[in-house]
């Protein structure tokens, strides 16, 4: 599986982000336009400072799934991040809010002093790696993969292992807080299956 898309939007000027390029924001300009006029497009968000998107396979096994982060506020550093999961249809199946500092993992916490720079640079780079994609597995759960205790009940652990199509999605938070989440078809919903550390 690849990315269908995978695009950065600069919305605002950040001492640590050059200017918008106007030939980058005139095509997502054109993009949300073609996707209104299909009626697919996503709601927008105010103060944003950037947004990054992608296109996987998640919740449906016919039609990809738009991924999208976003950090909104006055300054990257003070900012809260906004993370969606749209299906085909552009319904929301998925959202979770976090602060800007969640995405300063372990390593960058433990550096004496670290500037504003380097801070702001590695939320940047956080961002820009958010659905590479070794963050997908398929299957979520691997067949002899044995049970998590941080994970979720063991009968709905079995009911995800069981489907081989159900398709998982990991990120961390904090300092080193492992989130992975799939799309379950019995539930018809997202659920977080291990949450650790």
């Amino acid at each position: 599986m690849s990315f269908c898309k995978c695009l950065f939007a600069f919305l605002l000027v950040l001492p640590a982000l050059s200017c918008t390029n106007k030939k980058e924001r005139a095509q997502e300009i054109d993009e949300w336009a073609t996707e209104k006029a299909l009626g697919t497009e996503l709601p927008r968000l105010n103060d944003v400072i950037l947004s990054l998107s992608a296109e996987h396979e998640f919740s449906s096994r016919k039609s990809k799934d738009r991924f999208r982060i976003s950090l909104t506020g006055k300054t990257l550093l003070s900012g809260q991040v906004l993370l969606e999961i749209f299906d085909y249809r552009r319904q929301k199946i998925y959202e979770e809010h976090f602060p800007a500092l969640a995405l300063m993992s372990e390593e960058i916490w433990n550096m004496p002093e670290p500037s504003e720079d380097e801070r702001s640079k590695y939320i940047l780079e956080r961002i820009k790696h958010f659905f590479d994609e070794d963050r997908f597995q398929k299957p979520a759960i691997g067949s002899s993969q044995a049970y998590d205790k941080s994970a979720v009940n063991k009968s709905l652990w079995r009911m995800i292992q069981a489907d081989p199509n159900i398709i998982g999605f990991e990120y961390v938070l904090g300092q080193d807080k492992l989130k992975k989440i799939c799309y379950v078809p019995s539930l018809k919903k997202v659920i977080v299956y291990v949450n650790c550390c």
